[in-house]
């Protein structure tokens, strides 16, 4: 782990050996391990996480994570075990070949398709951006495509839409890039699906799942007050400890794990070195 300055390249640098679990930085892993852990193509796919930091812009995905962890994401360098990037490249392999059929929506005759639409919004503070997926003229449909596990597709598609981001990340979009859509579709590809899982709970390998619409004013306020807290975070220096929802605390009084921060444990790729965690609290 090292900290940077602003406009520096800052986030995931390299792999945690699967072999000893030293940290080495992705040019050694690709170019020069005589032991690799997988094969160089998916290497090479796991490889892609270091960004360009620009202070004064955030993705609307960003500003609906817990400050603390975008505040060392932003700041510092890290190292991941390749096994643990898995997932997020499968999400974004689904996303890119969908996105491989977009060239040939833009040369139909039709226009009722707005495809990969970025928008910036100049909040005065602070710029945010984001990419929606797709948006449908003539339905007014926003839509965006998720990869997502079978529990979580049925919890979304019974209404419950607690624990995750996607009823916010929906509504900014629509507020900054398509105020006039009246519907917000997930298109969802159910990753662990089985016949047993369609027996089961009667979900499909596909699934398409509604998001309820907010007031525009109501999602813009909160969207510019989670950029000016994530902004206040890194100007002080001191962002605001994660709270309890957002470690997500295993509270099953019958499970191993009841108490346990799941998502510092597992999941947070900067845990490793957030005084929170490993203060105890």
């Amino acid at each position: 782990m090292s900290e940077l300055g602003a406009g520096r390249i800052a986030g995931l640098v390299g792999f945690k050996c699967s072999l000893d679990g030293s940290e080495k930085p992705f040019e050694y892993c690709v170019n020069s391990c005589s032991h690799r852990c997988m094969s160089l193509p998916l290497l090479m796919a796991l490889a892609n996480g270091s960004r360009d930091v620009d202070p004064a812009e955030y993705h609307v995905t960003e500003i609906l994570n817990p400050p603390q962890v975008v505040y060392y994401s932003r700041n510092f360098t890290y190292f991941s075990h390749p096994f643990s990037l898995i997932w997020a490249v499968f999400g974004s392999a689904f996303h890119t070949l969908i996105e491989s059929q977009h060239d040939f929506i833009r040369t139909l005759e039709s226009e009722d398709f707005v495809v990969e639409k970025n928008f910036k919004a100049d909040l005065g503070f602070a710029v945010l951006s984001g990419t929606a997926d797709l948006y449908d003229k003539k339905t007014k449909t926003l839509w965006d495509y998720k990869t997502i596990k079978s529990y979580a597709v049925k919890l979304l598609l019974q209404g419950d839409f607690s624990g995750n981001k996607y009823k916010d990340q929906m509504n900014i979009y629509r507020a900054y890039g398509f105020p006039e859509a009246e519907r917000l579709m997930i298109e969802a590809v159910v990753k662990d699906w089985s016949a047993a899982v369609q027996d089961k709970d009667r979900i499909r390998p596909v699934e398409d799942i509604a998001i309820p619409i907010e007031p525009l004013a109501d999602t813009i306020q909160h969207a510019v007050a989670l950029t000016q807290e994530h902004v206040n975070a890194q100007v002080s220096g001191k962002p605001r400890e994660c709270t309890e929802d957002e470690r997500w605390i295993n509270k099953n009084p019958k499970s191993k794990n009841c108490g346990v921060p799941l998502r510092c444990r597992d999941y947070c790729p900067v845990s490793e070195f957030c005084p929170q965690y490993h203060g105890g609290r």
